[in-house]
């Protein structure tokens, strides 16, 4: 069955009929018409979405707004996760909330391997593409900064459904 994709945004062209089943994973390849990164962060937010301005521990930038952005949306029954680069859209849908930061993990520490700024220092990546140091991975907040780079998933999950905008 195939699963019931969160708004992203209206002015995504057709990326409720364009998902696809790829190796067990659906994901929606699209694009943005509705004018440029801020505008479709915005968009993201209203629709309920979390985007992620930092990464890691030390909150270290997550993209490069406007035109790299990251957005998750957690739940108990989906996972998905949103990389928006110029206009292009990737949405994924993972079966665990973990599956689906594993991911930006992945993706985020690909591109500070592409940059010199906003990033660790010392950044090293495991054959998968991991960040080797376990600080390096996971979305930043101050409690996490606060707890000795602990997170809890929950957090993220229930605070953003909390101002999900009524249907």
């Amino acid at each position: 069955m195939k699963p019931i994709m969160p708004t992203v945004s209206p002015l995504v062209v057709e990326a409720r009929e364009k998902t696809a089943q790829l190796n067990g994973v659906w994901c929606a390849v699209t694009r943005y018409v509705g004018g440029e990164g801020f505008e479709f962060i915005e968009e993201m937010q209203h629709n309920g979405w979390f985007v992620i301005p930092s990464w890691g521990n030390e909150g270290w930038d997550a993209g490069e707004w406007p035109y790299q952005s990251y957005a998750m949306w957690l739940t108990d029954d989906a996972s998905w996760t949103c990389q928006y680069t110029e206009g292009d859209v990737l949405i994924v849908e993972y079966e665990t909330p973990e599956d689906a930061v594993e991911s930006l993990d992945r993706a985020i520490a690909f591109g500070w391997n592409l940059r010199d700024r906003g990033k660790p220092k010392d950044l090293k990546l495991d054959l998968t593409g991991l960040p080797e140091n376990p600080e390096y991975r996971g979305p930043f907040s101050w409690k996490r900064l606060d707890n000795d780079g602990e997170y809890e998933l929950a957090w993220w999950s229930s605070s953003r459904m909390a101002q999900l905008p009524e249907s």
